[in-house]
């Protein structure tokens, strides 16, 4: 995944509240970096299906159109493999086809950066018969190598993902991948980059805490702490460290 993508809000954690429309509106991204997307309201199954897309995009150049059946993409996720999972796919899949995203970085020490506004998936066909073929096509334009090359990219492991049920926790899981020491964030800073909903500040401690205690008990994290300024600290688990 790109850390151009990893370390923003893009794609946040809201699960039963509707989904907004959205026109150029500025995503949550780290100090430097400016992101404005429109497009419908993208969240952490909508991310799931991407970093899937990516998976499968390995084999084929960018800017070649390749196929995947449905269930192909239901299986890799884990999601259910009913009529619900493919419909919720395939929205998902329009999301990402139809909304436009513009990252702007300038003054930054790694450099300037511009990735011109343009959609995560530039192409998408999707053939599905009831009683038989369900493939979707997809192509991603070569243009979104930028997004690879200008910060690099994080290799997110699919397992540990999967078994992280809380959207909260699998955000935290992607952003502090991106990062071997990962550095202190203020509270405020986390809940607006998740996108949470959660007014009371003590309550979004309370679910930014449980999602931690979950990263720690698949091993990902060894140690978290809320300091007495809000400030949220976590320590990766070394290799060293694993049993």
């Amino acid at each position: 995944m790109p850390n151009e993508l990893i370390r923003t809000g893009l794609f946040n954690i809201r699960r039963s509240e509707p989904r907004a429309t959205l026109k150029d509106v500025v995503v949550a991204a780290t100090r430097d970096t400016t992101v404005l997307y429109s497009g419908e309201e993208l969240r952490i199954r909508d991310e799931d299906v991407l970093m899937q897309i990516y998976h499968f995009q390995r084999n084929f150049k960018l800017g070649d159109a390749w196929q995947a059946s449905g269930a192909d993409f239901l299986t890799s996720m884990r999601w259910s493999s009913g009529k619900q999972g493919y419909l919720d796919l395939y929205d998902s899949l329009r999301r990402l086809s139809g909304g436009k995203i513009t990252i702007t970085r300038t003054g930054s020490s790694r450099g300037d950066f511009h990735f011109a506004e343009g959609s995560l998936v530039s192409y998408l066909e999707i053939d599905h018969i009831e009683s038989g073929s369900r493939t979707i096509r997809i192509k991603l334009a070569p243009e979104t190598l930028l997004l690879w090359q200008s910060v690099g990219f994080t290799l997110v492991n699919w397992d540990e993902r999967l078994s992280l049920s809380r959207p909260l926790s699998r955000f935290l899981h992607r952003y502090y991948s991106s990062h071997r020491e990962p550095h202190a964030l203020k509270l405020e800073t986390v809940r607006q980059m998740t996108g949470s909903t959660v007014g009371e500040k003590a309550k979004f401690r309370q679910l930014l805490k449980a999602a931690l205690q979950s990263l720690v008990d698949i091993g990902f994290l060894s140690a978290f702490w809320i300091d007495s300024d809000d400030k949220v600290h976590v320590r990766r688990r070394r290799p060293d460290e694993l049993t």
